[in-house]
């Protein structure tokens, strides 16, 4: 009797994954074949459907890509996409950046946020996370992502306090990936910044200062590299940024 119910359970499960696959499936063959104006009208309802329970929690990698997947496709070409709809997902997008399976789409769908929405706001997103986040590896992808954001569109599209701010929150985490990879974010911005940077971390604890500094000798001839994305014209900069443009 035990057999036969575990076994109707597992036919269950898996006749609810095959539906929802299709649905996922049929939705993402939909918003293909959707041209730039009927994606921008229907912005909203698209990501209240994808964002829906499981939305990124699904425990189905494949689901989450195709997921991840349309929503880059919709945060691409949609005039109305905007930090709501980031702000929806992003939490659940991070954390599976811990899954090597889907990390490369996670990122993917993070650097179009950026591009469409400029890296101010996604970063403003990010902080919360990395600093309130309870599981030290998804604070850890989140302080990569952001290095590699860096490096994709520069430093001049984010306000330094607010960024620096998080990182010394970050630094005082008690996991060592955790502090390792927020000194890497530390590095990059070290790039564009050199001594400037040093004055903004002098509140920093003595021990971690040596680590920051040590890594910070490695970078003493190098220079950021030029940005390889560029953002639309409805990101978000810094006022600075805006005024130097």
């Amino acid at each position: 009797m035990v057999s036969t119910q575990m076994w109707y359970k597992s036919q269950y499960v898996k006749w609810i994954w095959q539906i929802f696959n299709l649905a996922i499936n049929n939705l993402g063959d939909l918003v293909n074949k959707m041209d730039e104006n009927t994606i921008t009208e229907n912005t909203e309802v698209l990501m209240s459907l994808l964002y829906y329970r499981p939305g990124f929690s699904d425990t189905n990698f494949q689901i989450v890509i195709r997921i991840m997947q349309i929503v880059q496709r919709i945060a691409s070409l949609s005039k109305s996409f905007a930090r709501r709809h980031a702000a929806y997902g992003i939490e659940g997008i991070v954390e599976k950046l811990t899954d090597n399976k889907i990390k490369k789409t996670g990122v993917e769908c993070l650097s179009v946020f950026c591009e469409v929405l400029g890296p101010q706001t996604v970063f403003g997103l990010l902080y919360k996370i990395c600093v309130n986040h309870k599981t030290p590896k998804v604070i850890s992808e989140g302080c990569l992502f952001m290095t590699s954001a860096l490096i994709d569109f520069g430093l001049n599209t984010v306000e330094l306090k607010p960024l620096i701010d998080c990182i010394k929150q970050v630094l005082e985490n008690p996991n060592p990936v955790v502090k390792q990879s927020a000194v890497l974010l530390l590095a990059e911005m070290f790039k564009y910044m050199g001594a400037a940077l040093r004055d903004q971390l002098k509140d920093v604890k003595p021990a971690l200062l040596v680590t920051i500094e040590q890594e910070f000798e490695k970078l003493s001839n190098l220079k950021p590299m030029t940005p390889a994305k560029k953002l639309r014209p409805s990101a978000v900069v810094p006022a600075a940024s805006a005024t130097a443009s």
